[in-house]
């Protein structure tokens, strides 16, 4: 019976890491689709619009990370936990999605609200009140594709296959009709268009094929969800006050010209963070049920070397890739792009040592704590170039980096002094 069982064992891990396999390759399909289109659209967008006009772009999205987090509310990765452990409870999905869905209705309309008022009421955002509009409508319809069922029960074919559909089509349209600086409005707006079709082809697949579909639930137990959800939805906006605030300072302090700058090198940095995100993604809800700690180092092990050699050229040449990417007139966002450097190279291994270890340590708290560590760090850094009179695109880069390195070293520490719990291997 011993023999019977370790077989059964054996056999059980193995599917799971098949699992595990499958749905970390459709990820990485799904973040390089992303990733190519980019790369063939963010270069037409920079020539055709100019640093000004791509500072606005930039300066936009920068306040919708902020309202995509305030409506998505923590259930990206709360929802994801829940639906791993219940995935053959379609009622209890079911429930989990109404829940969800209707406190993203009331946070929406609350988003509307402000942004709208917000982009009518101060000067500097009021000329361009439909770009704000248009990004708006796009964020919040991005914000109820149910991504949180799909990674909790580990089937990511539907959502990526309807995804890149999207993607391409946003891709073809950018160059048939971007054709000077004032159709800058038209990013946000076929981004609306791209997302409300996708948002309805998986909704349809979630009904017929899974059987998850809105059901009634208690005005209680959509409470507690909030209430659970809200944990993470604390970290994620703290991510986001050393992240994407960054560019809204440096629009309020600096130039447009400037916030291109800035922009053009994060978007490149967010295409690096993109292509390793995948990985964190499928491993979260693995790593819940398996506890496979010793796979968190083999995959380190692995992907470091390259990642800091990769680094080491970006460095090197970044001038070059940012006249490449975007035209000789962003030459000077290279500096920019070599001060952000640092937060690739921590990115892959805060990304698994934050939810995929520690939650399965059950010290999901420290994860959160040290993202609002961070912040803590951003603030002081901040304030030193505030008093200092260096507050610069170079300054808000060195800032971001020296948070995202404060992120990994609070979470070695925690991982170092409770490492009694990484004995639980299966």
């Amino acid at each position: 019976m011993g023999k019977i069982r370790e077989v059964m064992s054996n056999l059980r891990s193995a599917e799971a890491k098949g699992v595990l396999f499958r749905n970390t390759i459709l990820l990485y399909v799904l973040q390089f689709s992303g990733y190519f289109f980019a790369l063939a659209s963010l270069p037409y967008q920079a020539r055709v619009l100019g640093p000004e006009y791509f500072g606005k772009l930039g300066y936009a999205a920068a306040i919708m990370v902020f309202v995509e987090l305030f409506v998505d509310f923590g259930f990206m990765l709360h929802a994801t936990s829940e639906i791993s452990k219940n995935r053959h409870d379609t009622k209890f999905i079911s429930r989990v999605l109404t829940s969800a869905t209707i406190v993203k209705v009331i946070l929406s309309l609350i988003a509307i609200i402000l942004v709208c008022a917000a982009s009518l009421l101060i000067p500097s955002m009021r000329p361009d009140f439909w770009l704000y509009f248009f990004f708006l409508l796009s964020t919040v319809a991005g914000c109820f594709m149910p991504d949180f069922v799909y990674r909790g029960i580990e089937s990511m074919w539907a959502i990526t296959v309807r995804t890149i559909l999207v993607k391409l089509f946003f891709t073809v349209m950018i160059f048939i009709l971007l054709r000077k600086p004032s159709d800058y409005y038209l990013v946000p707006l076929l981004m609306l268009g791209g997302n409300t079709v996708a948002i309805l082809g998986v909704y349809v697949h979630m009904h017929r094929a899974l059987k998850v579909r809105f059901i009634k639930v208690s005005v209680a137990y959509t409470f507690t969800v909030f209430k659970e959800a809200s944990e993470f939805f604390y970290s994620r906006i703290a991510t986001a006050l050393y992240g994407a605030a960054n560019t809204m300072i440096l629009g309020a302090t600096s130039s447009g010209v400037a916030v291109g700058y800035y922009t053009s090198s994060d978007k490149l940095v967010g295409a690096a963070k993109s292509i390793m995100a995948p990985l964190a993604d499928s491993v979260y809800p693995y790593m819940i049920r398996k506890r496979d700690f010793k796979l968190i180092g083999r995959i380190l092990k692995i992907t470091m070397p390259l990642i800091t050699l990769a680094c080491v050229l970006v460095f090197i040449f970044a001038e070059q890739i940012c006249v490449l990417m975007f035209g000789k007139d962003f030459s000077e966002a290279g500096s920019v792009l070599r001060a952000l450097m640092p937060v690739v190279l921590v990115t892959l291994p805060n990304y698994l040592l934050g939810f995929p270890t520690l939650g399965a340590m059950g010290l999901s708290k420290y994860a959160n704590r040290s993202i609002f560590f961070a912040v803590v760090i951003q603030v002081l850094i901040l304030a030193c170039l505030f008093c200092t009179h260096n507050l610069s695109m170079i300054g808000l880069a060195l800032a971001a980096s020296a948070s995202e390195l404060s992120v990994l070293i609070f979470r070695c520490i925690v991982i170092y002094r409770n490492r009694n719990l990484l004995a639980n291997v299966e």
